[in-house]
């Protein structure tokens, strides 16, 4: 609806310019008489967060301990956008009393309620294993509406983690559930954070019909979705460069989120804010309320929102070449995406335990089931032997004469019985006697088994702690080495130093470029054995890709007259798109173009084909160096190989690039592989799905 007013304002100032001002006046009006009404309705349906009504919640005599356990409950929900230490706080005190009283729903309830405040302060592995436990209990009551609070969490777990069709899946998830129960403020609440994670995919106008629909639900009740809803319009106006709506929207939203205390669209609408004045040339407001953003979120202890404002104020600082205050900025950020990334790598631990125990839960209700199964089938056979038995009987009664005349032949027979009797005790001894040699063996294997998977177990352990702590080193390496370059590109650029400090300083970035990208590597390959590297695909140009990291080659590719040409289709770049995770396809295409340099000859060309075939896009690229030979080729994708050929220039390499580069296109769905002769060149290509990728959720959903 916003967005037809500015296109009719627009029309309306072409054609009738002596009507515009009051047409503005109009639209004024009625922007003011909406505010108010929003502001009424939550002026006096909140509930006030004073510290005295904290208080007198644990002061105050109920009526049962049950009524005690919700009011507490409903406090910790209400503040849970205010204060959300508090809010684990009172959410914990009613989790003790209801595992007293053995209330499951209240149990799960208020676990769901510390698991939301966890995940405010960064706390993302606790707040994952509080979810776990809440959601298998609400499903184990069958209360859908409970599962649909704890998709909406685990959703904001995934849009932090950047897993944004993973959050799209949870939070549609939660959004039926809701809808099922006619539960319309909350169902806005989803339809709001569905709309913010297309945002951030970049898709807009799907975005804005999102959050029309969210805003028609919740228009009668106003509370989180209006001022959630008015910061998400303001940032895509901020991305359509409409400067004017952006700031609309985001006073609106910077003053409702005031009103409803709710720290975290206060400090996101303040960032939006600030960048909107800062790309309209007002620094010194920006930069104020970028830092007002910050404080805000210190404040409210919300760590990824506190991890962003760093990262914003950094870059705004580093384009006014403030490089100290960049480097201040920057420091405080890396220091605070190291805890994320730990939190992270712990999220990842308790995912894997989620998954081993939900395989295990469902190993139990299958042998539930098929020990079921056997008692049915073992109830049938009864009644079978029963019936058989009653005909048996009266079979009996009838031959019951006969069996008089047959006892006399019996007597003879006895004796022969007699005498196979005795053969067969003679057997049964001896297969006793085996029996028990058999037993004895099986305990010795049973034991040398249970060695075996103890070693096993030590093994696969020691494994793990070495590549996670390769991981952990050359994580923490990248950070020192990251902020002596930017020290060392400091002085480059300030001027004052002389030419031969200039010199020293370049080799000193070069030598930093190169341990930095090694750490990376090393640090992927250890993600890669540990099964954590993931990818988040998108709608990207292949050709774009490949352009831009040639871009990035051209000073290596001078250092040794090296050249590059390019075979594609002469119909620009709509060819070329398929879905992908861009930053790994660069990393690969980075890879490829490397290698090729490092093994070309000086004064060569490199020739790079790509080419969409049906569901396939192709791409090639071919040098001239010495080509592979047969072991070569069987080892080349392995971790730390070290080829025959060497580099034409000594360049370094770690020995992960190309097993890297493998990895990745495998987790596309696609195909790497290298055609070469030795002494001709290698020509290495790479073949991936245009189709987009499905991604698996945590959860099991019902």
């Amino acid at each position: 609806m916003q967005t037809n007013l500015f296109k009719i304002t627009a029309l309306a100032k072409e054609k009738h310019p002596h009507r515009y001002r009051l047409w503005w006046m109009f639209l004024f009006c009625c922007a003011l008489v909406q505010n108010c009404v929003c502001a009424y309705s939550l002026l006096f349906s909140q509930t006030p967060f004073s510290e005295q009504n904290i208080r007198s919640a644990f002061a105050t005599k109920y009526p049962s301990d049950t009524a005690k356990i919700q009011h507490l409950q409903k406090l910790a929900q209400d503040i849970n956008a205010v204060n959300p230490d508090l809010t684990i706080l009172l959410a914990d005190s009613s989790l003790k009393m209801a595992r007293k009283l053995g209330l499951r729903r209240e149990i799960a309830n208020a676990q769901r309620l510390i698991a939301f405040g966890e995940q405010r302060t960064g706390r993302m592995a606790t707040a994952m294993r509080q979810y776990v436990e809440a959601f298998n209990t609400f499903q184990e009551l069958r209360d859908t509406v409970g599962m649909a609070h704890c998709y909406n969490g685990l959703g904001i777990i995934s849009f932090e983690q950047k897993k944004y069709d993973q959050a799209l899946e949870y939070y549609a998830q939660a959004n039926t559930w809701f809808s099922a129960n006619n539960i319309l403020d909350r169902q806005s609440a989803t339809l709001s954070n569905m709309a913010y994670v297309l945002l951030k995919k970049g898709v807009l106008d799907s975005a804005e019909n999102t959050l029309s629909r969210a805003m028609a639900l919740d228009m009668r009740r106003a509370k989180d979705t209006l001022a959630f809803a008015r910061m998400t319009f303001s940032e895509i106006a901020l991305l359509r460069k409409n400067f004017i709506q952006a700031q609309y929207y985001g006073e609106t939203a910077l003053q409702l989120a005031l009103n409803t205390k709710n720290k975290v669209v206060e400090t996101r609408a303040l960032n939006v804010l600030g960048l909107t004045a800062l790309q309209q040339g007002q620094r010194a407001e920006g930069m104020r309320l970028l830092e007002r953003g910050l404080q805000t979120a210190i404040q409210a202890h919300l760590a990824y929102r506190v991890w962003e404002s760093y990262q914003l104020l950094s870059s705004t600082a580093f384009q006014k070449n403030d490089f100290q205050t960049a480097y201040q900025y920057l420091s405080q950020a890396e220091q605070i995406h190291d805890s994320l990334m730990r939190e992270e790598q712990s999220l990842a631990q308790v995912i894997l335990e989620v998954q081993h125990e939900r395989q295990r839960r469902e190993q139990e209700t299958t042998l539930l089931e098929e020990r079921n199964t056997r008692q049915v089938w073992g109830m049938y056979g009864l009644g079978i032997g029963v019936m058989i038995f009653l005909g048996f009987s009266a079979y009996l009664l009838l031959l019951s004469r006969r069996v008089i005349r047959i006892n006399t032949a019996l007597k003879a027979e006895k004796a022969k019985v007699e005498q196979q009797k005795n053969i067969v005790d003679e057997q049964a001894q001896e297969i006793s006697l085996i029996n028990q040699e058999l037993e004895r063996r099986n305990d010795e294997l049973s034991s040398i088994n249970g060695d075996l998977r103890q070693l096993n177990k030590a093994l696969t352990e020691a494994e793990k702690n070495r590549l996670q702590m390769l991981g952990v080193v050359s994580h923490d390496l990248r950070s020192p080495l990251s902020s002596v370059l930017l020290v060392s590109e400091h002085l480059m650029q300030s001027g004052e130093v002389n030419e031969s400090a200039q010199k020293l300083l370049l080799r000193q970035s070069e030598t930093l470029h190169r341990l930095i990208q090694l750490t990376r590597d090393i640090l992927d390959a250890a993600q890669q054995e540990l099964g954590m590297m993931t990818i988040e695909p998108m709608r990207v140009n292949m050709l774009s890709i490949v352009r831009f990291v040639v871009d990035g080659f051209q000073e290596t590719l001078l250092k040794k007259g090296q050249t590059i040409s390019f075979m594609q289709h002469r119909d620009g770049l709509e060819k070329y798109w398929l879905w992908a995770d861009e930053r790994r396809i660069m990393q690969v295409v980075e890879n490829l173009i490397s290698n090729a340099s490092k093994y070309a000859p000086l004064n060569s060309e490199i020739l790079i084909r790509i080419a969409q075939k049906q569901d396939v896009m192709r791409l090639e690229i071919q040098d001239q160096g010495p080509g592979l030979s047969g072991e070569d080729k069987e080892k080349m994708f392995g971790y730390f190989q070290r080829l025959s050929a060497k580099p034409t220039a000594k360049e370094s390499s770690s020995g992960v690039g190309l097993a890297i580069a493998k990895n990745i296109v495998k987790l596309h769905k696609g195909k790497i592989w290298c055609e070469s002769e030795l002494g001709k060149g290698a020509t290495f290509i790479v073949e991936l799905p245009v189709a987009l990728p499905v991604a698996a959720p945590i959860l099991r959903k019902n």
